[in-house]
């Protein structure tokens, strides 16, 4: 009974966090790329840094939530870590080949 109502919990922050992972991915690593143009750095480090902020919001993510609501709130943005790494890998070759 116990684990049957631990996975409902699970599903239920797992789906809203898949749109929120995405968005929370794809606003760091645009932040992290045009505030650094707004700046007046060179494309380099815009690239450089748009990477490193947009892979760092699921280490972020889940330090603030094993921190305040605990370990069970801290799998959804430890799930997305994966998803952090790969797209940031794909924005690098992508320029790399690209830009």
């Amino acid at each position: 009974m116990v684990s049957s109502s631990f996975r409902m919990d699970i599903s239920i922050i797992g789906n809203n966090h898949v749109y929120n992972g995405h968005d929370a991915t794809f606003f760091g690593l645009a932040a992290g790329y045009f505030v650094a143009r707004w700046m007046g750095y060179d494309l380099k480090i815009a690239k450089t840094l748009a990477i490193e902020i947009g892979l760092q919001n699921s280490g972020l993510g889940a330090a603030l939530a094993v921190k305040y609501f605990g370990a069970v709130a801290a799998l959804p943005a430890a799930l997305f870590s994966v998803w952090h790494n790969i797209s940031g890998a794909l924005l690098a070759r992508y320029w790399k080949d690209k830009i």
